[in-house]
């Protein structure tokens, strides 16, 4: 009789505790929704985590925290909700997708990636996945994955964009020949998107169909005259074609609206193949000034210093390679 008494005053209190951490948790719940009402998000916030941690099981909690955590932009916190809210609906495809958003957001592509994979397995179909995910795939250079995320892509709905990022991801793998037939298709698509154009030149120079990637950049060029990426692309067609005179036009008409590290390197090496070693030394000088951690601007500096017999430059370049190829061994 006295154990049975006892184990009745146990579940009995147990069951007040729960009851009355319940009640609390719905307190807190309903002042947190009080102060969302009136806009004091940071009170809010207090509240669903109290309600919280009351209530670890109460759902609607995490849901109104997390959309909170978004409007103050703190995506990291609202990435735990979400996925403490997966282990309570692990087939709700949303809560995927906005973890694998915000963790993008974050530049947290590996995340971002198990999230958006795991959205997809539930729903091919989802576009605004497909869309993320591709962004993602290109980051994480998972071109594999991203030829079967592209076709899914396709077959919702065939366009000049899904094509062409079928393509880039066949070029990507190397592909060449596939690639060439999705940047054709992009472009039959939609004849005024000026990257398939691109891509497709820069293809056909990998293989080594020069004069037909001169072609596709002539044919953009009617699209839009302007372009700055078809100056690109056609640049690198004419240094295939060892017309390097047109290379450094086209690619001088490029940095003066782009004038990137990259671009100045490239035009460069464009002046060291035109033997015009002075100039190599600007653009490389000024490759630096924009990143002057780049080691193979100053191996190329060095080089093109040689060239114009200004060995002194050349060596303190050198003794500067030095120096950074130290600091990258110690780190």
């Amino acid at each position: 009789m006295f154990k049975m008494r006892c184990w009745s005053f146990v579940i009995t209190f147990t069951l007040l505790t729960v009851l009355g951490f319940s009640q609390t948790a719905k307190k807190y719940f309903s002042a947190a929704e009080k102060f969302e009402q009136a806009n004091n998000i940071k009170e809010a916030i207090v509240n669903y985590s109290k309600a919280i941690e009351m209530d670890p099981a109460l759902e609607k909690a995490y849901t109104n925290r997390a959309l909170l955590y978004e409007k103050e932009n703190m995506k990291a916190e609202a990435v735990e909700d979400y996925k403490k809210l997966i282990g309570f609906s692990p087939k709700e495809k949303e809560l995927y997708y906005n973890a694998g958003r915000l963790s993008f957001n974050l530049n947290k592509f590996a995340d971002a990636d198990g999230f958006f994979r795991k959205a997809l397995e539930r729903d091919k179909d989802y576009v605004e996945v497909i869309d993320l995910e591709i962004k993602t795939l290109y980051a994480t250079r998972d071109y594999s994955f991203g030829l079967t995320v592209s076709q899914y892509a396709l077959d919702i709905k065939k366009t000049a964009v899904n094509y062409y990022h079928h393509a880039v991801m066949f070029d990507s793998l190397k592909n060449y020949v596939e690639a060439e037939k999705e940047y054709k298709n992009s472009k039959y698509f939609d004849s005024k998107y000026i990257p398939a154009y691109v891509g497709l030149a820069l293809v056909q120079v990998k293989l080594n169909k020069v004069n037909d990637a001169l072609t596709t950049c002539e044919t953009a060029l009617t699209k839009d005259a302007n372009s700055n990426d078809v100056f690109w692309a056609r640049s690198m067609v004419y240094v295939a074609k060892k017309d390097y005179q047109n290379a450094l036009n086209d690619i001088t008409k490029v940095i003066l609206i782009s004038p990137t590290a990259f671009n100045h390197k490239l035009r460069g090496s464009i002046y060291f193949k035109l033997g015009q070693f002075q100039n190599a030394v600007n653009d490389y000088t000024q490759a630096l000034k924009l990143n002057d951690k780049d080691m193979d601007a100053y191996i190329s500096r060095a080089i093109a210093s040689e060239g114009a017999l200004n060995y002194r430059s050349a060596i303190a370049d050198y003794n500067k390679i030095a120096k950074l190829g130290a600091g990258d061994a110690k780190n």
